[in-house]
């Protein structure tokens, strides 16, 4: 079996508690269930389903003791029982856990069937790019950013009006059941209710202040930490700053911070803690060797002793200048004249003689 980073999968980082495995799986579990992506397109369906199975075989195996310690160890739980001929959600019980089974799983209660309000819907998640300078990247450091986000409708609480009752085209389960009559037979398809969303309830009264939507719009500020040596695409994940949920009992959403390098890639170069910095050296420097003086980004300034005869692409190494300690490394361009003076070009002719 492909080795696959479970706790990415999930969501948390690899010294997370039980319960932080369990509350992440819940989450994912809710927003990837094939139930809820019903009405969705045949390629949305297929990636919720191949998501979902992800999750539920990432919770297996970190929820496991035996089989999370293999993995933490090796990388892979290859060779364990249940995992030799690939996953099935089903030897796990996964396989056909609906929202009801997810729910009792882990002690909750809700009523009558596909109930998303009474289920505490998460809030969805917010992803975020945010541009680093080189500077940023070799110091750390921190960075305000400002969002949008939806929250809750103070005025009616998130249920989207006043006077809940139940829907009357679903009777409270979130589900309409289709009964269709063909050659082969009497077939039924379940899809959520297209009156109440799902919810197995509807309002008699629409808020007027949310439109009936249950959120309002509101900007919000978060203060990021920006990690040194960051790499170009590397994340991080703020919990429960993304968008609120409409039940007040729900999991607000969480906000993904992408970090996009915003300087120029041609001059500076990462890799790991390797820092490159393409210099330019005029080309009788390179002929007759120097010293140049080289500001770091973070405004130290270092001494880089180009060689005689340096070719062009040639590497300085400066141990421990780098990011994170690691190695900065000059790299030669030489840099040649577009135009001479009449002096220049007599020295030249010179040289050019020598060599005959």
């Amino acid at each position: 079996m492909t080795s696959k980073d479970y706790y990415k999968i999930l969501g948390v980082d690899r010294n997370a508690s039980e319960d932080e495995i369990k509350n992440a799986y819940r989450k994912e579990a809710l927003r990837w269930h094939p139930d809820r992506h019903a009405n969705d397109s045949e390629d949305k369906k297929k990636e919720a389903e191949e998501k979902f199975k992800e999750i539920a075989e990432a919770y297996a195996v970190l929820t496991d003791p035996e089989k999370k310690k293999m993995y933490d160890t090796y990388g892979t739980v290859d060779g364990q029982p249940g995992f030799s001929g690939g996953f099935n959600p089903s030897d796990f019980g996964f396989g056909g856990m609906g929202f009801d089974d997810i729910f009792n799983h882990f002690g909750g209660r809700r009523r009558g069937g596909f109930n998303f309000h009474e289920s505490h819907e998460p809030g969805a998640s917010i992803n975020l790019q945010v541009g680093v300078t080189i500077e940023e990247v070799y110091c750390g450091g921190t960075k305000n950013v400002d969002y949008d986000i939806e929250t809750r409708c103070g005025h009616c609480g998130g249920q989207g009006g006043h006077g809940i009752k139940t829907c009357p085209y679903c009777h409270g389960s979130g589900m309409i059941t289709e009964t269709t009559r063909g050659a082969w037979g009497i077939s039924q398809v379940s899809r959520p209710c297209n009156h109440c969303h799902g919810k197995g309830t509807v309002v008699e009264e629409v808020c007027k202040e949310c439109g009936g939507t249950g959120v309002k719009k509101q900007h919000k500020n978060v203060t990021i930490t920006i990690p040194k040596g960051v790499e170009n695409g590397g994340q991080i994940k703020i919990d429960g700053a993304g968008y609120e949920s409409k039940d007040p009992k729900g999991i607000n959403g969480d906000l993904i911070v992408t970090f996009i390098y915003q300087f120029d890639q041609s001059k500076y170069r990462v890799a790991g803690n390797t820092l490159y910095e393409l210099i330019d050296v005029p080309y009788y420097d390179v002929i007759l060797g120097t010293e140049k003086e080289i500001t770091l980004p973070n405004k130290e300034k270092i001494k880089v002793k180009i060689p005689k005869c340096s070719r062009d692409g040639a590497q300085i190494t400066v141990t421990s200048k780098g990011l994170n300690y690691g190695n900065y490394i000059a790299v030669v361009n030489v840099i040649y004249p577009t135009a001479i003076s009449s002096k220049e070009e007599k020295h030249l002719e010179d040289i050019r003689k020598i060599h005959k």
